[in-house]
């Protein structure tokens, strides 16, 4: 199912099922020794939501950054990168947020700074009841191998969930 709006691009069963699990396995499987990174904040230092401080964290993993693969692991998400088939790839990183007791939606915030034709993707890992949320209006639920592409100035946000242990999403920047 692919769904269009005026912003966003929504395209689910993005991958083949077989470059899904594999992904999830690697990185959430049960038997995953993946490599996570702590970062004391989510995105910006913005401190205005409740349980700013507590729940104000998340795990990541650097795939390419700076022109350069920053991870072992990035052959593995290059299917996602090839699908996209950007002119230029500028960051690449996966985020792993930890369930919460009520869903908490982070700041609002933009990846990079805009410049022309560059673009954000959400690839979602796996399916929870978190979601995607846009300034502007509308949101996107955590679905498994769905991906959402929309125009970098689009102010966004993650949320956290709560039917399930975490939250995982690539996040992708690029000049398409």
């Amino acid at each position: 199912m692919t769904v269009t709006t005026k912003h966003v691009e929504v395209y689910d069963n993005f991958l083949p099922e077989e470059l899904h699990l594999k992904i999830k396995n690697v990185v959430i499987g049960p038997h995953s020794n993946f490599p996570w990174y702590y970062n004391d904040h989510k995105a910006g230092n913005d401190f205005s939501f409740d349980h700013s401080i507590k729940y104000n964290f998340q795990f990541t993993h650097t795939l390419y950054a700076c022109d350069v693969s920053r991870s072992s692991f990035f052959n593995i998400f290059s299917p996602i990168i090839e699908l996209l088939n950007p002119t230029s790839l500028i960051r690449a990183k996966i985020n792993l947020t930890p369930c919460t007791d009520d869903v908490i939606a982070y700041h609002y915030h933009i990846d990079i700074p805009p410049a022309e034709n560059t673009k954000t993707a959400i690839y979602y890992v796996n399916t929870n009841n978190g979601t995607t949320l846009f300034k502007n209006g509308g949101y996107i639920n955590s679905i498994e191998n769905r991906l959402v592409i929309f125009d970098s100035k689009i102010y966004h946000t993650g949320t956290t969930c709560t039917d399930e242990k975490v939250r995982c999403v690539i996040n992708l920047n690029y000049i398409k």
